[in-house]
């Protein structure tokens, strides 16, 4: 357990150098929530579903409310479904949660005049060490949601397998940032980042016209790791932009992870 907080918390710490899309990133986090409930034995994944078990309250209150938020009755909730449903304003949901905790902070603007954010950074704590340590070396998981959302380039093409489940949850990831990133931006857009002063941010919304394409990249009619694999296997332009999406920055071989020790 841990993913999501550690996600947002390296996310935080990259902000100053490396902005982030709050969407790309609440995306992210409904990911790793599942990975989190996954470790803790609340829910399994049948195909591309995840299904709900008996479990006392966790510890967590944010996971706590995810699993509270999950549906319980047949034919359950399909990855894909969660991510944007449970991902709407979440990357905000993480900061406010941090910040009573204690975990963030917000700068003292006053000597910053232009600096144009006060968005909150991480304060030296035992969980920042966590975060920080995971994703120095290389964790699987951590590493691969980081490339996704974008908080780094790409990951080692030796990054180790992570398990099937995991792996299912994350291919989920990528294919539903991927056509976030798609959409035509909407009037006024100047490239909304992780920052309170930037108005209004596109967040999780499926794209009506894009559903059916994502459903079968990520679903068990259309294997999730074959459709990673086959990404993995394209130029390496073509591998950066399903990561990074059209007409962004490439950043090499962000995608391969979940793919690259296979």
């Amino acid at each position: 357990m841990g993913t999501a907080r550690d996600l947002m918390i390296v996310a935080l710490d990259a902000a100053t150098s490396r902005p982030v899309t709050q969407g790309d990133l609440s995306l992210g986090l409904a990911g790793a929530e599942v990975i989190d409930l996954l470790g803790a034995e609340v829910v399994t994944l049948d195909g591309d579903r995840i299904v709900s078990r008996l479990a006392p309250p966790l510890d967590d209150p944010l996971l706590d409310q995810a699993a509270t938020a999950l549906v319980r009755d047949k034919p359950y909730e399909p990855v894909e479904d969660w991510l944007w449903r449970r991902g709407r304003g979440l990357a905000q949901q993480y900061v406010t949660t941090l910040e009573e905790e204690g975990l963030v902070s917000r700068p003292r603007a006053s000597w910053l005049p232009f600096r144009g954010t006060t968005w909150p950074t991480p304060v030296e704590s035992a969980a920042r060490q966590r975060a920080l340590h995971r994703g120095a070396t290389d964790e699987p998981v951590l590493a691969t949601l980081a490339a996704a959302v974008g908080v780094r380039d790409e990951v080692p093409e030796d990054l180790a397998a992570p398990e099937d489940s995991a792996e299912a949850v994350l291919a989920a990831v990528v294919g539903a940032v991927t056509e976030l990133r798609r959409r035509p931006p909407p009037p006024g857009h100047r490239g909304r980042r992780l920052s309170p002063t930037s108005g209004a941010v596109p967040e999780p919304r499926r794209p009506p016209c894009q559903a059916a394409r994502t459903s079968s990249m990520v679903t068990g009619r259309c294997s999730c790791s074959d459709s990673v694999h086959a990404s993995a296997i394209q130029p390496a332009s073509r591998a950066s932009s399903i990561v990074q999406g059209e007409g962004r920055v490439p950043a090499t071989t962000s995608v391969n992870a979940v793919s690259s020790a296979r």
